[in-house]
């Protein structure tokens, strides 16, 4: 019990600074919500890099670049077409590059532990590839991106000047693609990472 007081009086005092700007560098699992019939395994090959800088006493602004990689196999089977038959298993490839300018409400900042809530918005460019027998298909295509988000960040060593960072995200994309039957492409991901702080300020 004691434990657990100390821990909660040095979440509300230790820590009476806010980072001014930082960068943030966190892996990204995401799992896919549009055409599952294609792609329905979740991405762990993902990364998220921003930066944010403070405008205001709760506010910051900054950017994102993230990227993930979905993969999927469907086993060996024989499917019937006009005129014959083909026997084949299918690897299925979906890489997603997104850039987005983002604005972050951090209810507590001066706090050791300091939730947040936001939303990006900018530009999606996906590339689509199926491989089957000796042949492959692929395409590709750019959209306009939306991406709320929510986490919390939580500062620590000296002088609490990093932190580690997690945060879940929805993002909606207007890529499509009629070959591998997209119309968007939307995602739920979990970003875990560190933020490494540029300057620290005095609370408000």
């Amino acid at each position: 019990m004691m434990i657990i007081l100390i821990a909660c009086a040095a979440t509300g005092v230790m820590a009476q600074e806010v980072f001014d700007k930082f960068l943030s560098f966190s892996w990204d699992v995401n799992m896919p919500l549009s055409n599952t019939n294609f792609i329905k395994k979740s991405s762990v090959k993902g990364f998220q890099a921003g930066y944010r800088e403070k405008i205001g006493d709760h506010f910051y602004v900054g950017g994102d670049f993230s990227n993930a990689t979905y993969d999927d196999h469907a086993p060996r089977q024989t499917y019937y077409i006009d005129g014959g038959a083909i026997t084949t298993d299918f690897y299925k490839y979906v890489v997603t590059y997104c850039a987005t300018l983002n604005g972050d409400y951090y209810f507590t900042p001066e706090k050791r532990l300091s939730p947040f809530a936001g939303l990006g918005i900018g530009a999606s460019y996906n590339s689509y590839t199926l491989y089957y027998n000796i042949y492959s298909s692929s395409g590709n295509g750019w959209g306009f991106l939306a991406r709320p988000q929510a986490g919390a960040i939580l500062k620590m060593g000296k002088e609490m000047s990093w932190g580690v960072i997690a945060a879940v995200h929805y993002d909606y994309s207007t890529t499509m693609s009629k070959d591998f039957a997209y119309t968007d492409f939307t995602n739920l991901g979990l970003r875990v990472g560190i933020v490494l702080g540029l300057g620290l300020g005095s609370p408000f």
